[in-house]
C-alpha cells in the first residue's frame, strides 16, 4: 500500500542524485527510521509510563551537594539499572547519559547526566558525581542496556566519571531479546496462529528477523510484543544543550518532546529486564502490569536464582543465553596516571637483585624497644658461627652476561605465548600505542606491528580472556589517534 508522506518524511526509494558511497547508503537508511516511525505513529498507541512510576533528575553543575547525596543513597539501596546514551547530531559526541534505577517499589529514578553541563572536575560536586557512578557500577549490581556496554560508554570515558573496566554485570538485552521472543512468541497477526514453534507455525513471516543475525530495534521489540509505538523522532537532536527545564533556553514544547524520549528510550529497556531475565512465557509478559515490570522482585529471589542456574547451567535455554552475558572484571582506579611495565624487564631485574645481593647474615641489627618514656636496649642478636655459613662463589661479568643472555631469550619466546590482535590507524607510534593501553589499564608483554594490525602479547590465559572482552575493537581508530596525540 503507498502511503503519502508528509514533505518532512524523506522518500527512501527517492534518495539525491548527487549522494554516492557511503553517504548514499547512509541516507536511505536514516530516511527508512523515519518513515517507519512515521508509519507506526499512525498505526499504534504511544506507549506510555505513568508519571507516578518515575521521578527525573538533571546531573550537571547547578546540581545541589544534597540532591546528589538523595541520588547516591537511592542507587545504592538497587540492584538493577538500564542505561542509554544520546550523541548530539552535528558531532556525533556522546552528550547524554540516561540512568533508569529499578527499585523493589515505584517510582524509579530516571537520571539524566548532561555530560557537556558537568562541573569543574576539581571541585567536590565532581567528585560526587563520580560516587553515584561508582555506586552503579559496583560488582553486585546488574545493568542493562539495548547493545554493548562498551559501545555505549566509551565516548564518556575522557569526562573522568569512570573506568575502565567495570565491576558490574551487564546484560546486553538487544541480544538476549532475539533468543526470547523467538521461544515465546506472540501470535501472528495475520492468521492468528499462536504456536510455539515460529519456524513452522505458519506461512506468513510475520516476525522480523527470524532465523537471521539481524538484531531487533527497541522500537520493534515494543510494537511487536505490545503493538505500542515507541517514538523514536527525536534520535538525532541537539542533545549538548541543557536540558534541566529551570535553567534551560530551549522552547518548552521542543524541551518537553527531548525529555520524554530520553526519559521513555532508557524505560522502555526497564519494561523488558523481568521477561527476559526470568525466561517468562508471551502470555504472562502480556498480562503482567507495568508495575511490576519495572520493579526488581529479586532481592528475595537471587540467590535461589543464582542456585538453579548453577544446578541447571548445562540446560537449552541457559546455554543458548549465556553468551550474551558480559561479565566485566572489577574495576580499577586511575588507568591513566598507571605505568605499563614489561614483564621482561621485571623479570631480568629480578635475576640480577638475586645474584648481586649480599648475605642477610652479614646483617646484625641491635633491637630496640621503646617503653614510655624510657629506651631499653636488647641484646645483640648473635652471629651464627661463620664455619656454618655458606660463601657464594660470584660470577664473572661475562658470566652473567650469558645468564642474562640465555634468560632474555626465553622470555621473548614467551612475549605472544597469549594475544589479542586489534585494528589501527597507521599514523598510531609504538609511544601513542602505549599511552592508550595505559589509559584501558592493559599490562602487557610486549606488541608488535603487522601489516593493518597491532599484536598484544599478554601475561596468561586470564589476561587475554580479560582483555579480550574489556578493549574495545576500536581503540586504535583514528579518533583515538586524535584524542592521544
Amino acid at each position: 500500500m503507498n502511503l503519502h508522506l508528509p514533505s518532512h518524511i524523506r522518500d527512501p526509494d527517492a534518495p539525491p542524485d548527487h549522494l554516492k558511497g557511503k553517504s548514499r547508503s547512509n541516507w536511505i537508511r536514516n530516511a527508512r527510521k523515519e518513515k517507519q516511525n512515521y508509519l507506526y505513529g499512525r498505526q499504534y498507541p504511544a506507549f506510555q509510563v505513568p508519571s507516578s512510576y518515575y521521578r527525573t533528575f538533571h546531573i550537571h553543575r547547578f546540581v545541589s551537594p544534597n540532591t546528589l547525596t538523595f541520588l547516591i543513597d537511592h542507587v545504592n539501596r538497587c540492584r538493577r539499572f538500564s542505561i542509554d546514551t544520546e550523541s548530539e547530531c552535528s558531532t556525533n559526541a556522546i552528550a547524554l547519559v540516561q540512568i533508569n534505577t529499578v527499585p523493589k517499589t515505584l517510582p524509579g529514578f530516571v537520571i539524566l547526566v548532561e555530560l557537556n553541563h558537568l562541573p569543574h572536575i576539581d571541585t567536590q560536586l565532581f567528585e560526587q558525581i563520580r560516587v553515584l557512578f561508582k555506586s552503579l557500577f559496583k560488582s553486585n549490581n546488574e545493568v542493562y542496556g539495548w547493545g554493548s556496554l562498551a559501545q555505549e560508554l566509551e565516548k564518556a570515558l575522557p569526562f573522568r566519571l569512570f573506568s575502565f573496566p567495570l565491576a558490574c554485570e551487564y546484560i546486553n538485552v538487544q541480544n538476549t531479546f532475539k533468543g526470547w521472543i523467538e521461544r515465546n512468541p506472540p501470535p501472528c497477526e495475520d492468521c492468528g496462529s499462536d504456536g510455539m514453534d515460529i519456524l513452522h507455525r505458519c506461512q506468513c513471516n510475520w516476525l522480523p528477523h527470524i532465523g537471521t543475525d539481524e538484531v531487533w530495534s527497541i522500537q520493534n521489540a515494543i510494537r511487536y510484543t505490545r503493538r505500542l509505538f515507541l517514538d523514536k523522532s527525536h534520535t538525532r537532536s541537539n542533545w549538548s544543550r541543557l536540558l534541566d527545564p529551570i535553567h534551560s533556553n530551549i522552547n518548552p514544547t521542543k524541551l518537553n518532546a527531548l525529555l520524554r524520549y530520553a526519559t521513555y528510550d532508557t524505560l522502555a529497556v526497564s519494561y523488558f529486564i523481568r521477561p527476559i531475565r526470568e525466561n517468562w512465557t508471551y502470555e504472562k509478559f502480556r498480562t503482567t502490569s507495568m508495575e511490576d515490570l519495572l520493579t526488581d522482585t529479586s532481592l528475595e529471589t537471587f540467590a535461589a536464582f543464582r542456585d538453579e542456574v548453577s544446578d541447571d547451567d548445562s540446560s537449552p535455554e541457559f546455554m543458548e543465553d549465556s553468551h550474551h552475558r558480559e561479565r566485566i572484571p572489577s574495576e580499577l582506579n586511575h588507568f591513566q596516571e598507571t605505568e605499563i611495565i614489561a614483564a621482561d624487564d621485571i623479570l631480568v631485574n629480578e635475576i640480577n637483585s638475586q645474584m648481586e645481593g649480599v648475605d642477610d647474615h652479614n646483617l646484625v641489627i641491635d633491637e630496640v624497644e621503646e617503653i614510655d618514656d624510657h629506651v631499653v636496649i636488647v641484646d645483640e642478636v648473635e652471629k651464627p658461627p661463620m664455619e656454618h655459613r655458606r660463601i657464594k662463589n660470584s660470577r664473572s661479568v661475562e658470566s652473567k652476561k650469558r645468564k642474562n643472555k640465555k634468560r632474555n631469550i626465553g622470555l621473548r619466546k614467551l612475549r605472544y605465548k597469549h594475544i589479542i590482535v586489534r585494528q589501527y590507524y597507521y599514523k598510531f607510534t609504538s609511544k601513542m600505542m602505549r599511552r592508550v593501553l595505559n589509559y584501558y589499564g592493559v599490562q602487557i608483554r610486549h606488541f608488535k606491528f603487522k601489516d593493518d594490525q597491532v599484536i598484544i602479547g599478554l601475561k596468561n590465559k586470564e589476561d587475554r580472556n580479560r582483555y579480550e572482552r574489556s578493549l574495545p575493537s576500536y581503540c586504535f581508530d583514528m579518533k583515538n589517534y586524535r584524542r592521544f596525540k
